[in-house]
Parts: structure tokens; C-alpha cells; sequence
């Protein structure tokens, strides 16, 4: 047997499970721009390297490349977590997350 929530406890679980949901948006937008950095941080390095633009030019690409690159594989990591998050949470609150409908309990 399933330990049932109250409405009020239902009611906070749905209204945590929109905060982290808005949340994980946020950071979608912040992956975005990381994955940006990364990859203006390679036009940068081949500019230095191959264009002639001066060593200096390509370890800075370089060095943005991997930060804005450990900085994106972190947010992603974070995303997916919270992603598990909410549906455990939607769960908790006997909503099946996939349809938007309440379990049958």
C-alpha cells in the first residue's frame, strides 16, 4: 500500500517541482552559453595557430576552450540531475510526469 499525500503536501510538491523546472530552464541558457564560449574559444585557437595571429592568441582559445568545455559538461550533469529531480518529485506528488495526469492510487 502507498503512502498517500495530503493536498497541501501535493500542492507544495507540484509548486517545488515548477520552481526546479524553471530553474533547469535558467541553466539550459546558461549550457547555451557555455557551449558558445567553447567554441568561440576554437576559432580563437585556430586563429592563433593557423592564421598567424600569434601563439599567445591560441593558448588563450585553448584555455577558454577547456573551461567553457568543463563548464558546459558540468551544467549538462546538473540538468540531467534535476530533470531526475522533478519527475521523482511529480512522482512523490502521484502525477505521472510523462502524461501530466494523476496516478491512480
Amino acid at each position: 500500500m502507498k503512502k498517500q499525500t495530503s493536498s497541501k503536501q501535493t500542492n507544495a510538491l507540484i509548486l517545488e517541482a515548477k520552481l526546479q523546472t524553471d530553474a533547469l530552464q535558467r541553466l539550459g541558457v546558461w549550457l547555451r552559453a557555455a557551449a558558445s564560449l567553447a567554441v568561440i574559444g576554437l576559432l580563437i585557437a585556430w586563429w592563433g595557430f593557423q592564421m598567424g595571429a600569434g601563439l599567445a592568441a591560441g593558448i588563450l582559445g585553448v584555455i577558454l576552450t577547456v573551461v567553457a568545455g568543463a563548464a558546459a559538461f558540468i551544467i549538462r550533469q546538473g540538468r540531467e540531475n534535476g530533470k531526475k529531480n522533478v519527475q521523482r518529485i511529480l512522482k512523490a506528488a502521484g502525477i505521472d510526469y510523462k502524461n501530466g495526469v494523476a496516478i491512480d492510487v
